[in-house]
């Protein structure tokens, strides 16, 4: 059997910081989508992205979509996850996304395409050093060959970050909990 031969075609988009327009035009995107011609379902992933004046998933575009036509598999998601800030003040904790595009074509018996298109909520996301650094390793080939590497790459930059995310919710629910029974029995003292 032949080795498969593959390629990546990949771009980056980011934003200055997570709650910042992208860097790019919206001439250079639709030349982008155009191009490549990329599903126009993946603009909700775009557009998801930003300043939020709520936090109700009203609008959310965070759902898997995929089609295949028989010799390409196109997959598009945004993938939320929680991340140490570095603020000196308030919620020491964000919670960003990633948006993902990914079409997989078989272009003959032996060899395939990648095209990735990602976009990140800052410059030099955890994600995106990742990635240059299993490509600088491996090499874009190897990489290819493998059309989950980068998925499994992007989830596992951030996944474990909830566990943590979550303690610290834990554990300033519990200090409201004892204020709260303070409180109650500062009262029943007063009665």
């Amino acid at each position: 059997m032949p080795e498969l031969r593959a390629n990546i075609n990949h771009r980056s988009i980011t934003q200055k910081h997570s709650l910042s327009p992208f860097n790019i035009t919206e001439q250079s995107i639709c030349k982008i989508f155009t191009q490549h011609q990329i599903p126009p379902g993946f603009l909700d992933i775009l557009c998801g992205f930003g300043d939020k004046s709520h936090t109700a998933d009203e609008g959310s575009a965070s759902g898997v979509y995929s089609s295949f036509n028989g010799a390409s598999h196109d997959i598009f998601y945004q993938f939320w996850y929680a991340e140490k800030n570095n603020r000196k003040h308030g919620d020491p904790w964000s919670v960003r996304q990633t948006g993902v595009y990914h079409r997989f074509t078989t272009t003959g018996p032996s060899k395939a395409e990648n095209l990735w298109l990602l976009l990140h909520p800052m410059r030099n996301s955890k994600a995106q050093t990742r990635l240059g650094v299993a490509t600088e390793n491996c090499g874009v080939e190897e990489m290819a060959k493998d059309p989950l590497r980068l998925h499994v790459l992007i989830m596992s930059s951030y996944v474990d970050n909830w566990r943590w995310y979550l303690h610290d919710i834990k554990r300033e629910y519990v200090q409201l909990v004892s204020l709260e029974e303070t409180a109650c029995r500062s009262d029943a003292d007063f009665s």
